[in-house]
């Protein structure tokens, strides 16, 4: 069974490699309320670049381990949306890998237990390997996700000098009573204060630009804009904020033909 799992394991191909590892890293990452996903994404115009909180998960080889080239590329697609400069840059939240070879080794191991499991019935091995063998797939299954845990570690987002700050997870794994890592991600990034559910009135005060009026557009939009302003899980709580500004005479709020 060794054997046989050392030839097949010399005999994955690349391309399955790296197709495994994405579609296990796209398992890992789920949908959560109020964050849109981007995987992978090569060219600026593939993040959207509107009012609304964006996770973009670059691709493995594009890791920490080149930091310059990782940070160069994050930072060409924060500013720009294909040939046009990008509006919501605060709205991007990077997530990058800190090595793409542990990814890759556990995705390999994987595919060639997997690979003997499909023809273990033409092997004529006992009833214990099989046993066994049942146990390394599983196993291999496990760490492939653990592995991705533990290696998308590292968050880039725009910090208040207009320049990607890092964040650093530190140890995850998903026994931590997290189902998506996308949660885990939130989760720290509301304990920063870097995201919130809501602000209030005050806080609009206290960013009143420099001129009398200030269209309802224009507040939304610097949520998702400007690093100054935390970034909001939904830009509807804007609404909501204006009406308390109103309700307590904080805010006027007019309309205008």
């Amino acid at each position: 069974l060794i054997k046989r799992y050392s030839d097949r394991r010399a005999s994955i191909s690349d391309r399955a490699i790296d197709e495994r590892v994405r579609a296990e890293i796209q398992k890992v990452f789920t949908a959560e309320a109020g964050i849109e996903r981007a995987f992978f994404p090569e060219r600026s115009n593939a993040i959207p670049d509107r009012p609304a909180l964006v996770l973009a998960i670059l691709a493995p080889e594009q890791s920490m381990e080149n930091e310059a080239r990782t940070r160069a590329l994050a930072k060409s697609m924060t500013w720009e949306c294909g040939q046009s400069g990008r509006t919501f840059k605060s709205a991007i939240i990077w997530s990058v890998a800190e090595s793409a070879q542990a990814l890759r080794e556990e995705a390999r191991k994987a595919l060639a237990w997997e690979a003997i499991d499909a023809e273990k019935d033409d092997l004529h091995i006992e009833d214990s390997q099989k046993r066994q063998l049942d146990e390394h797939v599983r196993r291999s299954k496990r760490d492939v996700r653990e592995v991705i845990w533990r290696t998308y570690k590292n968050l880039l987002l725009l910090g208040k000098d207009n320049e990607l700050r890092r964040v650093d997870l530190g140890l995850i794994h998903s026994q931590s009573g997290q189902v998506s890592l996308t949660g885990v991600i939130l989760r720290r990034l509301r304990e920063d204060d870097e995201v919130q559910k809501t602000v209030s009135p005050n806080f609009l005060v206290r960013k009143w630009p420099g001129f009398t009026e200030w269209s309802t557009k224009a507040v939304r939009d610097a949520f998702f804009a400007s690093p100054e302003f935390p970034r909001l899980l939904s830009s509807d709580t804007v609404k909501e904020t204006i009406l308390r500004g109103v309700r307590e005479g904080i805010l006027a709020y007019v309309g205008k033909r």
